[in-house]
């Protein structure tokens, strides 16, 4: 079972709360937590390894390919 402070907090802006969108990092090793918030509705995160591929992240125009990771950052969780 995963437990702790930091794991409730995430759980709980899952399931209640949504103040904001949650990111999980998807690392290349799988991670059982990150799998389970995924699971429960947090975004992927994209893992950007260099200057550029941040700006992709948070520029639309610099490149299509990621514009759905965009609209995601940006999109307000529902009610």
């Amino acid at each position: 079972m995963i437990k702790g402070g930091t794991w409730a907090g995430a759980v709980e802006q899952l399931e209640k709360l949504k103040f904001a969108p949650l990111y999980a990092r998807s690392p290349e090793r799988k991670s059982k937590g990150l799998s389970r918030l995924i699971n429960k509705g947090a975004f992927k995160w994209p893992e950007p390894r260099d200057p550029i591929g941040i700006r992709e992240i948070f520029d639309p125009e610099s490149n299509s390919s990621t514009e759905e990771t965009v609209r995601q950052l940006t999109l307000p969780m529902d009610d």
